[in-house]
């Protein structure tokens, strides 16, 4: 299934109208590595000629915006490691599914591929 979602990699930002001090609460901003930002000429608003907005965050946990930030990298790795897996793992633990491809049931793997499907919106 091909990627349903903005490609990475993303990166967190400061809102640029307040350079990440704004009075009332901490806004940060889930954007493409490519996002280059803009204001207008009053400062009171942005825009990009490149790159997606992903998220507006404010307030809350400042751990979440990094962890969503990676969220590409980190589908991505997941990938790599099943297939890793299912190449040099526990034979053990490996069995053909009903296509007649090996698949790993170790509980690692399992809980992996739970969350590839939560993330690509399957479960």
């Amino acid at each position: 299934m091909n990627a349903q979602h903005t490609p990475g990699p993303w990166k967190v930002m400061a809102c640029p109208i307040h350079a990440g001090k704004h009075p009332y609460h901490d806004q940060r901003w889930i954007a493409t590595e490519d996002v280059e930002p803009e204001l207008d000429e009053m400062g009171t608003d942005w825009h990009s000629d490149t790159g997606s907005l992903i998220c507006e965050m404010r307030d809350g946990e400042m751990g979440n915006a990094p962890l969503i930030a990676a969220a590409p990298e980190l589908l991505e790795a997941l990938e790599a490691l099943l297939v890793e897996r299912y190449c040099c793992g526990d034979e053990s633990e490996q069995e053909f599914d009903a296509q007649g491809n090996w698949t790993c049931n170790s509980p690692a793997s399992v809980k992996a591929r739970a969350a590839i499907a939560k993330a690509k919106g399957l479960s």
